[in-house]
């Protein structure tokens, strides 16, 4: 009698369990789980990527269409389209060109290009070699050697671009431009 029981009962739980296999409920629920895992791997992925431009103006220089995306696995600095805006060159025998991020009162370079030479440098040349300003760094082993700045711009008091130096006539160069910055992302 217990051994009919024990048949009937496992009987019924195979007919149940057939039943939910066949089901077009189980299919449903399962999509609509597959959905809700992409759903929340796409914001994440989303809330992850931080991504920003920029422009500026000074005395000799024109930014514009700067970018600066930061996410998980990937920092991108394009310091694009440097448009040299004086009519006449200036040469110079040293310098000092680049991006800087202000936190208080300290200034911490992001990415710059140092020179010295006494014949001189265009200074018109030199900015018209955009990639100079363009770094694009993957991490490695979780870490970013040296874009790890790029990361603090968020927590910056502000981004700089500085054309410090001297001319080969001895005048002294020294434009601080600010750059606005605006965060295009979520």
């Amino acid at each position: 009698m217990k051994e009919k029981k024990k048949t009937k009962k496992m009987m019924r739980v195979k007919e149940i369990f057939k039943k939910i296999i066949n089901s077009r409920h189980l299919i449903i629920v399962g999509l609509l789980i597959i959905v809700a895992i992409l759903l929340w791997f796409s914001n994440y992925l989303v809330r992850n990527n931080h991504t920003y431009t920029f422009t500026g103006r000074g005395q000799f220089v024109s930014i514009i269409n700067g970018a600066i995306s930061i996410n998980h696995d990937t920092h991108l600095f394009v310091g694009s389209h440097i448009t040299y805006i004086q009519e006449e060159d200036v040469i110079m025998s040293n310098f000092i060109i680049g991006y800087y991020i202000r936190r208080g009162l300290e200034m911490y370079p992001l990415i710059m290009i140092t020179g010295s030479d006494e014949e001189g440098f265009s200074l018109r040349a030199l900015l018209q070699h955009t990639s100079v300003f363009n770094l694009v760094e993957p991490a490695r082993e979780g870490a970013f050697a040296r874009l790890e700045s790029v990361s603090q711009i968020a927590n910056a008091e502000g981004l700089y671009f500085i054309i410090e130096g001297t001319t080969i006539n001895g005048e002294e160069i020294y434009d601080l431009i600010p750059i606005d910055l605006v965060r295009i992302s979520r």
